[in-house]
């Protein structure tokens, strides 16, 4: 993400990332379960990959996807009114909602962190 040429190609990308798409009348993401996982794991909170500092709302947006899909499938949290939470100690990726927190400059990151989870 570091090394997108513009603000562009880095919003396409992280697009493709969290398409979805209609698949036996259910909607389901273009990536695999394990490959998603994999994606979120090794590139999307990996602080060499994203600079935590100049995080954008887009950058964002597809970590919180991602992390709810991972932990949905998983069987960590499920989504009603609000989210329900069954394995806190087991949810993949939440540490780095907590580095986004304490590193990210961007108020608009933030507000959204802080409104969606707390």
């Amino acid at each position: 993400m570091k090394n997108c040429a513009t603000f562009v190609e880095q919003t396409i990308f992280l697009e493709w990332i969290i398409k979805r798409k209609d698949f036996n009348d259910k909607k389901t993401y273009l990536l695999n379960d394990a490959l998603m996982k994999n994606l979120f794991n090794l590139i999307l909170t990996d602080k060499i990959m994203i600079d935590y500092t100049s995080m954008n709302l887009n950058i964002y947006n597809c970590v919180k996807k991602l992390f709810e899909a991972v932990n949905m499938k998983e069987g960590n949290l499920e989504f009603s009114d609000t989210i329900k939470i069954y394995k806190y100690e087991q949810l993949v990726g939440f540490k780095y909602f907590w580095t986004i927190l304490i590193k990210c400059y961007n108020e608009e990151v933030h507000f959204n962190l802080l409104f969606y989870y707390w």
